[in-house]
């Protein structure tokens, strides 16, 4: 397995990707600020962590914080969920 992003992604060390992605969110996010990404990770332990993980994004939703995320990261239980 590639250890560094240039033998992983190739000689634009990811940069090219990143930056496409960035294209992306601009198009549907007005309020996108690359120096300012929030990621929510959701983590697994079956069906408990699955209840709890809804229960914190009801949370979420219902103070609308759930648009604020730009990227979502999910194992296991949370996975159900996310």
């Amino acid at each position: 397995m590639p250890g560094t992003p240039t033998e992983y992604f190739g000689p634009t060390g990811g940069n090219e990707m990143v930056a496409r992605e960035f294209a992306r969110m601009r198009q549907h996010r007005t309020d996108f600020n690359q120096d300012n990404l929030w990621g929510l990770a959701l983590s697994g332990g079956g069906i408990r962590s699955a209840i709890f993980c809804l229960g914190v994004l009801q949370a979420f939703a219902r103070e609308n914080l759930l648009r604020k995320f730009h990227y979502l990261s999910t194992v296991s239980g949370g996975g159900y969920i996310g």
